[in-house]
């Protein structure tokens, strides 16, 4: 089953119970590691840095509960640098964008939304797009077209063409049903990232360097 790791704070028990409803009845699973366990021991960094490795995508729910909170603020910033070549997804409250200045050096999705259900089939699609449970089945189906074609043969053929080209394709169908949202490039730093705005929205903080920037409409 896919995974992706949900970094954010314990006080924020409005947006895990929204996640947890939209992933519900998915084939995807989505890890919640509260930051403020750490100093207790509960959960240590190692524990961490697996989940984050054993994830095919990072999602950053940034608050004013991570902002004003030294030590989770850290541990966000710390989790973002771990997520390696994987997809960062940033994500804000429109009813709280401005009270939060936590930066992100790397992410390729900054999201402003709403937890209600006008975005719920967003989040759906995007967690959706994770879905890899037609990998193993395609892995399988791949391994026995490629034994039959050798004993039709009768030689000896690596399997690895075959099996790669049913994954690939079974994972491209789900990337491409992913939300794109609008690629930008800020102006400020130069980060290039792609943004999901509400409905008539043109202004927005990059989550790299915190300048306000401004969509260019067309006329």
């Amino acid at each position: 089953m896919a995974q992706l790791f949900v970094s954010h704070s314990k006080l924020d028990e409005d947006l895990v119970a929204y996640l947890s409803r939209v992933v519900a009845g998915t084939k995807v699973q989505m890890i919640f590691e509260e930051l403020e366990k750490i100093p207790s021991g509960s959960v240590t960094p190692q524990q961490i840095e697996a989940h984050i490795e054993s994830s095919r995508a990072l999602f950053i729910m940034l608050t004013p509960n991570v902002s004003n909170q030294p030590h989770t603020r850290d541990w966000v910033a710390w989790e973002a640098g771990h997520g390696g070549t994987k997809d960062v997804w940033v994500f804000e409250r429109a009813s709280l964008v401005g009270l939060s200045t936590v930066v992100i050096p790397r992410l390729r999705h900054y999201v402003v939304f709403e937890p209600n259900d006008a975005w719920f089939s967003y989040f759906r699609n995007i967690i959706n797009s994770y879905d890899d449970s037609q990998v193993l089945p395609g892995l399988a189906a791949g391994s026995g077209l490629a034994a039959l074609v050798a004993a039709a043969a009768a030689v000896t053929v690596a399997p690895v063409a075959v099996i790669g080209g049913l994954v690939g394709a079974a994972l491209s169908n789900k990337e491409n049903s992913r939300p794109s949202g609008l690629q930008i490039q800020c102006s400020a730093c130069g980060s290039s990232y792609s943004v999901h705005l509400p409905n008539g929205w043109t202004h927005f903080r990059c989550p790299v360097c915190n300048t306000v920037l401004t969509l260019a409409i067309p006329q």
